[in-house]
């Protein structure tokens, strides 16, 4: 029988829903619920039953149980979700990253950076700093990257950095898992900033281009720079998850130049990002290099800043602050907003004492009768 789109949700297989103990036998006798702790059973729930952004809370809520039971629930469960056609394509392609670092735990390496790269997941990179960023003041400030981006890249130019001269550097091909790490790139690693490179390309762009997706989320603020023109950006501090926010990009002809500046505090910055048609789903067409000689050449060529943002996609962390922004804003809305940050570590520290001060404030305004 052909179920309602409004009903088409998730479809739990027999041994998650044995997990959540509503498994039965074909006869009298019930089969048995597994031992399975309530918390598990809880995030199983929410993950069967969330809506909207609140999928990626409850995914990311289901990977915390992972050591608390037999995590081929929990596997199983993001697997369900990863291939559920009435999931957004952005979600799924989520849960595809999420089972990949189960497939990680699980000693697969070669299974988990198979399921990374499918995804879309950039891990071409080409690098340069550390910057200052003291007082957190980096991020606006432009350094010298920054105000070449209009010119072809190259890695005999020197800038001078937080310490010393710096110059763009090809990154090891190490990081397949879905994040670059300038902890392992540069020194010093606190209070500083970086900028990552990636010349990206549409096997289909044909004459006029096509547009495609942009999706990123990094341990610190950052900006996102798309042949020049900033199109993405976050100014608070937070911690690294895939596909926090995302931009809709016009992919020219040809290489396109992708640059993020990322500037952290006390951690090391570090960097997600993933590519996308469109709708945010995985998209083999598009490809990426850190090929300085011919990647940068060809973009020099190909250049022509954008500077409009195309409207389209948003991940969750847009999602949840759309819906929250207003004095009406519900709370419900505003606890999903919560949990999700919560769980994903995505709460930056100042934000969160601003609110806090706030709140105090509003209790201690008088009341005028």
């Amino acid at each position: 029988m052909r179920r309602s789109p409004a009903r088409a949700r998730l479809h739990l297989s027999g041994l998650v829903v044995a997990a959540l103990g509503l498994a039965t036998t074909s006869g009298s006798a019930v089969a048995a619920p597994l031992p399975v702790p309530p918390s598990v059973q809880r995030a199983l729930e929410r993950l069967r039953t969330a809506r909207g952004p609140e999928l990626y809370t409850a995914i990311r809520g289901a990977w915390r149980q992972w050591d608390q039971t037999d995590p081929t629930y929990l596997e199983e469960a993001i697997l369900e979700v990863e291939h559920a056609q009435a999931v957004p394509p952005a979600v799924r392609a989520y849960a595809g990253i999420v089972g990949a670092y189960a497939r990680r735990r699980r000693g697969d390496l070669d299974g988990a950076r198979a399921k990374i790269h499918a995804s879309g997941v950039v891990d071409r990179w080409i690098t340069v700093g550390p910057f200052d960023n003291e007082g957190k003041e980096g991020l606006a400030r432009p350094f010298g990257p920054e105000k070449d981006l209009g010119e072809p890249l190259t890695t005999t130019r020197a800038y001078e950095g937080k310490e010393r001269p710096v110059h763009h550097r090809i990154t090891p091909d190490v990081y397949g898992f879905g994040w670059l790490d300038f902890g392992d790139l540069v020194r010093p690693q606190e209070k500083v900033c970086g900028y990552a490179t990636t010349f990206v390309r549409a096997k289909d762009a044909g004459k006029a281009g096509r547009e495609a997706s942009l999706w990123l989320g990094a341990t610190g603020a950052y900006t996102a720079f798309w042949n020049g023109a900033p199109v993405l950006g976050d100014t608070a501090y937070r911690q690294i998850d895939a596909d926090r926010s995302a931009a809709t990009v016009h992919v020219a002809p040809g290489w396109n130049r992708l640059t993020v500046k990322v500037c952290a505090d006390d951690d090391a910055p570090m960097l997600a990002v993933r590519l996308g048609d469109a709708s945010g789903a995985p998209d083999p067409r598009l490809e990426s290099s850190n090929d300085v000689e011919v990647a940068a050449a060809e973009a020099a060529r190909a250049f022509a800043p954008r500077a409009e943002r195309l409207r389209g996609v948003e991940g969750p962390v847009q999602a949840f602050a759309r819906a929250t922004s207003g004095k009406k804003a519900s709370p419900a809305a505003l606890e999903a907003h919560a949990r999700y940050l919560a769980l994903t570590a995505g709460d930056d520290p100042a934000e969160r004492l601003a609110r806090s001060l706030a709140r105090r404030a509003a209790d201690a305004e008088p009341t005028v009768a």
